[in-house]
């Protein structure tokens, strides 16, 4: 199947067959190393397997002489050692023979008959390409790629120009990176022809040779870069060595900086030099650039010379770029990225050099010496110690400042080239429709998505909102950005405006306000439901002090919930309330409708079900749904023709446009309870497509928190889009859409098609366990048994859970027999499970998230994904409940089942590992939207007692008497109300806010440290990270300390 990842960490079982050893270390493109084990497995192995792998190493003449001596052969290895012979001319033509004589109706071989006849011509004669045989002979679709190579020479054999348009557009469209194979076959064809026959004529005008020798250092330049960017370095290496005699120097400046950029890839010590010989010869401007930028990152990862050098090519570097035009625009954002990476990391060196200990001691230092010259120089001033100890002082406080000046110099620069690539990437995104490989290739050659860059700015704007030029250069640089960049921030935004006095602030706050007005004229619908939920953030705090003073009763018989409608005096519902404002002015309907709809969704999310409810579920006498009171606003909601279906994702469109948008028709009446302490309802909205969607409101219930997290995993699956190492294995974290509405309301999307895990291996009476092992222990009978040893020691509890487990047989496997019959379905769902499980449990890990107990986990019945769901305990609050989670993430028993017969090994380690990589790579971006938690002083990271309390007592409401003796967390001999836990803690209070950013700053640490490889103050490779955290997650110790609700077993 070619690929790699299934292979990986299965090494234990290649032991005496290094066949198997010889196929990972191919896929890998560790060829050297391959060869070695080939080698061992010459006579059991297919010899087509040694002849690519001495191919890839660019072993050409030993490959030559092998050949000879064997019968069997690769058509397709053997054709383009035959043409790569051809071109280096190291062999003639007449010396192959085909190594099967009897098929002499090949494709491949076809077209070496034609190269031999057309080399035969006079060079003066038109030639005679066209091969009556070749179509009737073609059993692949690779073959019809090779014939239309020569259907399009002998079409355009006169028209060199258009057959270079029609090779170069086909390239950019149709050469894909995955298939490094078929692409290099095609390339190698094009290179021998054009080369053998376009440029076989030594009497054309010189008009036409220089477009045919401009044709072959194009497709010579392509060839070596699929090699290139396959990372086959050996065999691009070769190309340049074979292929570049065959182009005259004028047209092969492209080929000396691939050169350039292959020495550096292979870290090779002459690298340096080399590119130093380029940039003193007579190149274009934009080769001169190429290699400078491809310098610098050899000198900075080298750590060969200062950072003063480096600084120099990057200033040369600056003043070129002003001589190119707009044709050179992925070369100008390639430059002025360099530039904002070299400021940014010696703004972060000289940060750390002042937070470092030599640093303090410094000052502490100079300090002394202050007080040391204050005496002296009130006892002796023209004294030669005293003034020893001025000189000496000024030298050092000279030197603290200039070092200062310096990192804000430093800071200024970083901000102002983040801002420009901003602005550049702007300019190429409308150039794209036009030109669309401008913009991939951006993408392509720098890895380093927009979104990195933007939560870079973002970063260092917010903290140091106090400093003019900071602000001054923000505001410079932002009415040239378009806004669809910081869509992804918004929230982060958002919670850090201010507005007082019905004034705008100067500096920060006005600029802030001002960019976000545009965000939401731009983006509506992805901008006003954040905006309206900070304007609304205490709509609903009378309903919750009502509640608890006013009968239900009572409230049901007005009809109508009353809303708060006042504005909130805190400066945030302020600033937020005045962008509605503004927002009104040029779009009244849209601002109008969406507060209408907000507020609907409020009151029904409070609408009490008690006077009707007799189960559950909310059903009546007759086991029906409930139905709202005709008189809730949400019934009166109709045609707003102005407002998207809040829980469906809009794409971005980057110019503002937005068509064809699915808006609100109604709602229905009925709806139903899904149970769960604060009451959710499952509504339906009717869309004016025609469709039904369904809904899950939430009252009482802060949603701030899985929005985030939502918002953080949209995030994630970006990079993992569009990152270098990722984008090819279609690894991503399955979301939903999450819609705070205020601080304890919201709505979500409802999930369709999905099953929790909890329901398909246990759920009475059709669960798996109970269908394919019936004789084996219930989930309950195990959970029995384990909490009956609750109280005892960790020994008798990891006994407790180990005989449970050998009464239970895991049973996820047939899952996928079940929903999956076609073996090649199965295969691919298998693997999107193994890369969903893998991608979440990494980012869950980082984030802390907690609480994974098999209700909160669904999988997708077609897709085969898992989405975690009820993310309220994050940020390490799991290891805070009265019984502590001990594990990074959940890879319980069943889990691993539905992993396959490699387990943990294979696909999912080598998923874990890459993702975990990335997360490394884009720390910066995490922690940026992470933070916005630090400015949020309505929110409390930490878990209040009744809420630990509350959510390990939930599960434990069964009609058995596990639930009775969990009543010793409380310190009470009863269960503490629920209506405790939706009012526990004042959340406005100064205090509260205080404490809550002290523990945010915290468990930031504590991310950071993660990102870093940092567990248990060791620093970890990502390899040794990943083993710990799968030997933690399915440690027996781990496991049989958990709390027994969580359902280790399973």
């Amino acid at each position: 199947m070619n690929q790699s990842d299934e292979f990986y960490g299965l090494d234990k079982c290649f032991q005496n067959r290094p066949n198997l050893y010889g196929e990972f270390n191919q896929l890998n493109n560790n060829y050297y190393d391959s060869l070695f084990y080939y080698d061992q497995a010459a006579l059991t192995i297919d010899s087509s397997k040694l002849i690519q792998s001495l191919r890839l190493c660019g072993f050409n003449h030993i490959l030559e002489q092998y050949l000879h001596q064997i019968s069997s052969l690769s058509d397709q290895i053997f054709y383009r050692i035959q043409l790569t012979s051809i071109l280096t001319e190291q062999n003639k033509l007449t010396q192959w023979k085909t190594h099967n004589e009897q098929s002499s109706n090949h494709i491949r071989e076809n077209i070496l008959s034609i190269i031999q006849r057309q080399i035969r011509v006079p060079s003066s004669s038109i030639p005679q390409l066209i091969d009556h045989n070749l179509w009737s002979n073609v059993s692949d679709l690779r073959e019809c790629s090779l014939i239309n190579i020569i259907d399009d020479i002998t079409m355009n054999y006169q028209n060199p120009e258009i057959l270079s348009k029609i090779w170069m557009n086909q390239f950019h469209n149709q050469i894909r990176e995955d298939l490094f194979d078929q692409n290099d076959e095609i390339l190698l064809t094009r290179v021998a022809i054009t080369h053998k026959l376009l440029l076989h004529n030594i009497n054309e005008d010189i008009e036409n040779r220089n477009v045919k020798q401009t044709l072959l250092a194009d497709l010579v330049t392509q060839l070596c870069r699929n090699a290139l960017d396959s990372k086959k370095l050996q065999l691009c290496d070769r190309y340049l060595s074979d292929l570049s005699p065959l182009i005259d120097s004028s047209y092969s400046h492209e080929l000396s900086f691939l050169r350039a950029k292959v020495l550096v890839l292979r870290q090779q010590d002459t690298a340096g030099e080399y590119l130093r010989q380029l940039i003193e010869s007579p190149l274009p401007d934009s080769i001169h650039i190429r290699c400078r930028l491809l310098l610098c990152d050899w000198l900075n990862e080298t750590r060969c010379e200062t950072s003063t050098t480096i600084k120099q090519q990057l200033d040369t570097i600056s003043n070129s770029i002003k001589n190119l035009d707009t044709s050179s625009l992925s070369l100008i954002f390639e430059s002025y990225l360099a530039m904002a990476h070299f400021s940014d990391n010696e703004y972060q060196r000289l940060n750390q050099l002042f937070h470092s200990p030599m640093f303090e001691n410094k000052r502490l230092l100079i300090t002394r010496n202050q007080i040391e010259y204050n005496k002296q120089e009130k006892l002796d001033p023209l004294g030669r110690y005293t003034k020893v100890l001025k000189r000496s002082l000024d030298m050092d406080k000279k030197e603290i400042d200039e070092q200062k000046k310096l990192q804000y110099s430093y800071l200024i620069s970083t901000l102002n080239n983040y801002l420009i690539c901003l602005k550049l990437f702007s300019n190429l995104s409308k150039t794209q429709q036009t030109n669309q490989f401008i913009s991939k290739d951006i993408i392509k050659n720098n890895s380093v998505p927009e979104i990195m860059i933007t939560s870079k700015c973002l970063s260092y704007w917010f903290t140091n909102s106090n400093n003019d030029e900071v602000n001054k250069t923000l505001k410079k640089n932002l009415l040239k950005i378009s806004t669809y960049f910081f869509l992804p921030f918004v929230y982060q935004m958002a919670a850090r405006m201010a507005l007082t006095n019905d004034k705008l602030p100067l500096t920060f706050h006005s600029i802030l306000l001002e960019y976000l007005s545009r965000c939401i004229i731009d983006h509506p619908h992805h901008v006003l439901p954040v905006i309206f939920a900070l304007a609304n953030a205490h709509k609903d705090a009378h309903i919750n002090q009502q509640s608890s003073t006013t009968t239900t009763k009572k409230i049901n018989t007005i009809g109508i919930i009353q809303l708060n409608n006042e504005i909130n005096n805190d400066a945030r519902s302020r600033a937020a309330q005045y962008l509605l404002d503004e927002c009104a002015k040029v779009k009244p309907q849209l601002v109008d409708q969406m507060r209408k709809l907000n507020d609907a969704y409020i009151e029904a999310a409070y609408w009490d079900v008690t006077p009707t409810k007799t189960d559950q579920q909310g059903k009546d006498t007759n086991g029906k749904n409930p139905i709202f009171s005709k008189h809730l606003r949400l019934m009166h909601i109709k045609d707003f023709h102005e407002v998207a279906v809040p829980t469906i994702t809009i794409p971005v469109a980057n110019d503002g446009i937005y068509k064809n948008i699915e808006t609100i028709k109604n709602f229905n009446s009925e709806y139903a309870m899904v149970g769960g302490v604060n009451a959710p309802k499952k509504i339906l909205c009717h869309s004016s497509t025609g469709r039904q969607l369904s809904q899950l409101l939430k009252g009482k219930d802060d949603l701030r928190q899985d929005a985030v997290m939502q918002q953080l995993f949209t995030v994630v699956n970006r990079l993992l889009d569009k990152d270098d190492l990722t984008c090819h294995r279609s690894l991503n974290i399955r979301t939903y859409k999450v819609v705070p509405l205020t601080q304890k309301s919201g709505v979500l999307e409802w999930c369709e098609g999905t099953i929790t895990f909890g329901d398909y291996l246990t759920k009475v009476p059709d669960g798996a366990h109970q269908r394919y092992h019936p004789d084996d222990w219930t989930a309950m009978d195990c959970r029995r048994h384990i909490h009956k040893n609750t109280n005892s020691g960790k020994d008798e509890r990891k006994r407790a859970f180990m005989h449970a487990c050998s009464r239970l047989q895991p049973v996820f496997r047939y899952f996928f027999y079940e929903y999956y019959n076609k073996p090649s379905i199965w295969h691919r769902k298998k693997q999107a499970y193994a890369k969903s499980v893998a991608t979440s449990s990494i980012v869950g890990y980082i984030v802390g998230l907690g609480d994974r107990h098999v209700q909160n986990i669904l999988i997708d019945t077609q897709t085969a994904e898992v989405i975690h769901i009820d993310l309220g305990v994050a940020f390490d609050q799991g290891k805070m409940l009265p019984i502590p989670e001990s594990i990074p993430f959940r890879l319980t028993r069943d889990i691993i089942d539905g992993l396959g017969i490699c387990g943990t090994e294979g696909l999912f380690k080598k998923s874990c590992e890459i993702t975990l990589e990335l997360m490394r790579q884009y720390a910066d971006a995490l922690i940026t939207i992470i933070e916005v938690f630090l400015y949020d002083p309505l929110y409390q990271w930490q878990l209040s007692p009744q809420k630990a309390l509350q959510l390990q007592q939930q599960f434990d409401k069964t009609n058995d008497s596990v639930a009775s003796s969990l009543t010793r967390f409380s310190g009470k001999g009863s269960m503490l109300p629920p209506s405790s836990s939706a009012t526990s803690s004042n959340i406005g209070g100064e205090s509260v806010t205080t404490d809550t950013n002290k523990m945010a700053e915290r468990l930031l640490l504590g991310l950071r440290q993660k990102l870093q490889g940092v567990e248990r103050l060791n620093q970890m490779t990502i390899k040794a990270h990943v083993n710990m955290l799968i030997q933690e997650a399915t440690s027996i110790e781990n496991l049989s300390q958990l709390f027994a609700g969580w359902q280790p077993y399973l």
